[in-house]
């Protein structure tokens, strides 16, 4: 699936990370610098977004990797339907192949912002 922007379209996005700090984060920045981009949901639970996932159509998804008690990956494969599209947001490159395995449209690293 490829993001097809019309004019006053507003993508849904969901966003799950098990930092609040970072959906937190990511939310100011797209709301910022991407107008068309409605952040719908946040979720610092697996367990709540899967709920979510599994009920309610979304055009992306920004999904961290390591999150405790499973990979975003994990993640992924207990949802019914994926329609939408996925975008990697992890503090990890080495897991970026494996991503591009889920058909995801892109792969952010996250940064220290102290560096």
């Amino acid at each position: 699936m490829y993001i097809l922007l019309v004019m006053n379209m507003q993508l849904k996005v969901v966003l799950v990370d098990d930092e609040l700090a970072c959906t937190n984060s990511l939310k100011l920045e797209l709301e910022a610098y991407c107008p068309e981009v409605n952040v719908i949901q946040t979720f610092n639970s697996t367990d709540d977004a899967i709920i979510f996932l599994n009920k309610e159509p979304i055009d992306v998804l920004f999904l961290d990797i390591e999150m405790g008690n499973m990979t975003g990956f994990d993640l992924l494969n207990k949802l019914k339907n994926t329609t939408f599209d996925i975008v990697f947001v992890t503090a990890h490159d080495s897991y970026a192949v494996r991503a591009f395995e889920y058909c995801a449209i892109d792969y952010l690293l996250k940064t220290d912002s102290k560096i």
